[in-house]
């Protein structure tokens, strides 16, 4: 029996010897992991992102929210506010490459930026249109007439239409335009069964809050007269050219 109680041992032991072999190289990963984990912690993370976001005249832009995504991993989305210099600073990046995002209401989007974030502090700067509205009023021939209900059609640069009517006193507003922006200006009226427009402005300069005053001229371009018939007949009806 002594015998066996050696046998057994040595057989715990070497069972013993091979548990604890299999635990080691099981844990050295793990462990591993652990250590590269604690010194990106420690050292990895210490990364700042900045910027500035101004207008299109480099005046900065308080509010904007920039939003940093790392373009790998899971790591959580990061914002930050610009203060009234216009600057921001996410801090705390572990070196890697993002991207970067920044949204302000009343300004024009723009494309999200990378940047690959290696040193104590990395720049990326924006830069945002500010949206401007774009008021008029349509007048009859004489300057001092509105006309009621008229179309208006703005044409961009890049051929995207806009279109407003205008309300009892002649006036229409439209949204989304920039300082600098050029468009054309087209307005129809329809009276009776022909449809007199046609005022046409290339390429206005927009300002800030721009009031744009349009005359109504018929088809070819002549000046509008007479009286708007809404019944379509009698002698009070508009010029037409023939």
């Amino acid at each position: 029996m002594s015998i066996q109680s050696r046998d057994t041992g040595a057989a715990s032991t070497n069972a013993a010897s091979l548990d604890g072999s299999s635990f080691a190289s099981s844990v050295r990963p793990a462990a591993a992991a652990l250590l590269a984990a604690a010194a990106l912690l420690s050292g990895g993370c210490a990364h700042t992102l900045m910027g500035t976001v101004t207008d299109g005249l480099r005046a900065p832009v308080p509010g904007a929210t920039v939003t940093v995504q790392a373009v790998a991993g899971d790591m959580d989305t990061r914002e930050a506010t610009t203060d009234a210099a216009g600057r921001y600073a996410v801090p705390g990046l572990a070196t890697a490459e993002y991207r970067v995002s920044v949204f302000r209401e009343g300004y024009g989007e723009v494309d999200p930026i990378r940047r690959f974030v290696t040193d104590d502090q990395t720049e990326a700067d924006f830069s945002l249109r500010e949206s401007l509205p774009l008021h008029g009023i349509v007048y009859r021939e004489d300057g001092t007439t509105p006309v009621v209900g008229a179309t208006v059609v703005v044409t961009r640069a890049n051929a995207q239409t806009d279109d407003a009517k205008t309300d009892v006193d002649g006036r229409f507003s439209m949204d989304g335009f920039y300082r600098g922006d050029t468009f054309d200006v087209e307005v129809n009226k329809q009276f009776g069964p022909s449809s007199y427009g046609g005022a046409k402005a290339s390429h206005l300069q927009l300002p800030v809050d721009a009031l744009l005053v349009v005359k109504l001229v018929t088809l070819s371009g002549g000046p509008f007269v007479g009286d708007i018939d809404w019944y379509y007949g009698g002698d009070t009806g508009p010029e037409r050219d023939e």
